[in-house]
């Protein structure tokens, strides 16, 4: 595909997990709402490649990982194909409130043969996984995700936020009510990659 310099090293056999992955979204999205469907036509630019992008900023971690708000498995199902490649033992597990997506989530894992986990609830009422590897896309402000993360994120762990062009007065408002440390990793276009580390919600 005309974004395999984004994948460095990767298997044709991870290639086509990732093709198949976008026609189940494709198939998928004529029942539910996964993408917009003007973005079908523009799947990997505004979609995968972010994901494969935001894959080549933790693939070193070692643990698994927790994916907030999956939906249509935009990162976590990207995350999973890729992780496979290089370690049989990671797991992703995916948290959504929506049962219809969280069964395509179960559908095309068993599809894919991936290794994952998928709860059906609400982010904040999650209380019974932890994770020392945290990732969100598009789903709510850097605030809020922080906030999310309070149940969910070892003391010792780090989460990974896809953001867009907002994300400077997303993350300036977040250090107004949170104390945390981060870094800003820019990706393609305006995407960047909020890293958050040694968060405290006492302040």
């Amino acid at each position: 595909m005309h974004f395999q310099n984004k994948l460095d090293g990767v298997s044709r056999e991870t290639m086509e997990k990732i093709d198949q992955f976008v026609g189940q979204i494709i198939l998928w999205n004529k029942k539910i709402n996964l993408i917009s469907k003007n973005d079908e036509a523009v799947i990997y630019e505004k979609h995968i490649i972010p994901c494969v992008e935001l894959y080549n900023v933790i693939k070193n971690e070692t643990d698994d990982i927790v994916d907030m708000g999956s939906g249509g498995g935009l990162p976590g199902v990207v995350l999973s194909i890729l992780s496979s490649q290089s370690s049989s033992s990671r797991c992703v597990t995916m948290i959504d409130s929506d049962q219809r997506k969280c069964v395509f989530l179960e559908e095309v894992s068993r599809y894919l043969d991936l290794k994952t986990n998928v709860i059906n609830a609400r982010i904040e009422t999650t209380h019974e996984i932890k994770a020392k590897v945290l990732t969100a896309r598009a789903l709510t402000s850097v605030e809020n995700l922080l906030n999310y993360s309070k149940n969910i994120l070892e003391q010792d762990g780090t989460g990974y936020f896809l953001k867009g062009k907002q994300h400077k007065e997303e993350l300036l408002q977040a250090q107004q009510k949170v104390k945390f440390e981060s870094e800003i990793i820019p990706l393609t276009g305006e995407s960047v990659v909020i890293k958050v580390q040694r968060i405290k919600y006492d302040c």
